[in-house]
């Protein structure tokens, strides 16, 4: 099966709500805002530069600014996206948003994966006996939503995921038992004081199992498309929070990292920085999941309400 495939199969069956519904599904999707308000206040601004932008290029900018930014981390010099400290953020905004070296700015934001996920996700449920045949992971027929999306004939016509590339945009992923036999890349992280994608709070280490969850070797549970690769991409500190800044380069590190598929379950409010990026790597072919929100309200939170995800709630 190609790797395109397989990547179609990946994202049909995350997002089984829009891939399998009988008929069209109603996204209740939010207008997306034409830009973020800023306060007349100093402040934290991120500011996503033109790709390519020169050292030279950020100095200009400071100097209109008379303000210290630096790029968000190493891996995001190529696309030019930095941040830093201003005395009114405001003004900033207005002075930058037009500008030819300047994609979009903003106010640094704030998002969070999931509410009732945000706590450590890393206790074990007890073990069942397995059920018969394939696959052999004893908690799996406690797993509903893998017959309710057919994953199960997904699997028998060699819908594993093999060749596909699944960036975990999150708090990180650690290789954990059940995903001993998973492909994991090294990825990278984002978030200032760690060395490493490990997952320092459990919610990434979560939605990779589910993702890609080493499968028929007799433990835990049984993940979507078990031959998939995981990129980690840690973008969210141990407390489940991570800056727009952060969130952005991660998606522009895992789309230029040769991801198919991005997922993101996390949210907030809207970021035209994060919105630039999904927009970035959906010109590049890459899939993009997004948590729709577990709230329990109509309607959809970004980034899943944007019209380049796939949002799931």
């Amino acid at each position: 099966m190609s790797a395109l495939r397989s990547s179609l199969v990946i994202a049909a069956t995350i997002g089984a709500v829009y891939a399998l519904a009988s008929g069209p599904v109603e996204r209740n999707l939010p207008a997306v805002p034409d830009q973020v308000l800023a306060p007349d206040a100093s402040g934290e601004l991120v500011v996503d530069l033109v790709d390519g932008s020169s050292l030279a290029d950020l100095e200009e900018v400071e100097r209109l600014l008379n303000a210290d930014l630096d790029w968000t981390s190493p891996h995001s010099i190529d696309e030019a996206l930095a941040e830093g400290w201003v005395a009114d953020l405001d003004d900033a905004v207005a002075m930058l948003q037009n500008h030819p070296l300047v994609e979009v700015v903003e106010p640094q934001m704030e998002m969070a994966i999931p509410i009732e996920l945000n706590a450590n996700v890393s206790s074990v449920l007890e073990s069942v006996a397995p059920t018969a045949g394939f696959p052999n992971d004893p908690m799996y027929d406690r797993q509903w939503n893998l017959q309710a999306m057919g994953a199960p004939h997904g699997w028998t016509i060699g819908a594993m995921g093999g060749g596909v590339i699944v960036a975990v945009v999150d708090t990180g992923v650690s290789k954990v038992e059940d995903l001993e036999g998973t492909t994991i890349l090294e990825g990278a992280t984002f978030v200032p004081g760690t060395r490493t994608a490990a997952d320092d709070q459990g919610h990434g280490t979560h939605v990779a199992g589910t993702i890609a969850q080493t499968t028929n070797n007799g433990v835990g549970v049984a993940g979507v498309a078990p031959e998939a690769t995981i990129m980690p991409v840690k973008v969210l500190s141990k407390w489940g929070f991570g800056q727009s800044s952060w969130i952005a380069s991660g998606i522009d590190y895992a789309a230029d990292n040769g991801a198919q598929v991005i997922n993101l379950s996390l949210g907030g409010g809207y970021s035209k920085v994060i919105h630039n990026s999904i927009k970035k790597a959906r010109a590049k072919g890459v899939i993009v999941i997004a948590a729709a929100g577990n709230s329990g309200r109509r309607g959809v939170g970004y980034p899943g309400a944007l019209e380049e995800t796939i949002g799931v709630s």
